[in-house]
């Protein structure tokens, strides 16, 4: 009898474990799918900016070309401060982190869903290290023309 006890005890503490687990799962894939639709949301903005800074580049090159830039073309200026503009992407990491630190992703029964959440956190990061150099770039590059080409005296603030 005290084994029958025993034994009772330890399948009802199973099948309560796992039913806090699978609770706990569906708890942390709410703020996750809601982090993943505002990083694909605020990706996409990036990538409608990248599409028009592009566009302006290829214009600016088309002016450039020609000899009417050395006159000072306040088109020129416009599309370069166009360009320059700068939007940085900040993912939404915290409740990836929290799985992975906590253990908790081991409440996914799913091996493809557990993943497709390690690809996200990989891809993040290459999204990350292009942001980086794109950001060098401008420090390096765009900025020193901006400099030469453009008088910034007209931005300083009279003290």
């Amino acid at each position: 009898m005290l084994f029958l006890a025993v034994t009772a005890g330890f399948i009802v503490e199973n099948i309560r474990e796992q039913y806090i687990e699978s609770h706990r799962a569906h708890e942390l894939v709410v703020p996750l799918l809601e982090d993943i639709r505002k990083d694909t949301s605020a990706l996409n903005t990036l990538i409608e900016l990248r599409e028009k800074q592009t566009k302006v580049l290829d214009t600016i090159r088309d002016i450039m070309k020609g000899e009417d830039w050395k006159q000072g073309s306040r088109k020129l200026y416009s599309l370069f401060r166009l360009y320059v503009r700068r939007q940085e992407f900040q993912n939404r990491n915290t409740t990836i982190d929290q799985l992975r630190n906590s253990g908790y992703l081991r409440y996914f029964k799913d091996q493809k869903l557990v993943s497709l959440i390690q690809q996200y956190v990989i891809d993040m990061q290459l999204v990350k290290d292009r942001q980086s150099r794109e950001l060098q770039v401008m420090d390096n590059l765009i900025d020193p023309l901006n400099s030469k080409f453009f008088d910034q005296t007209a931005f300083e603030l009279p003290i």
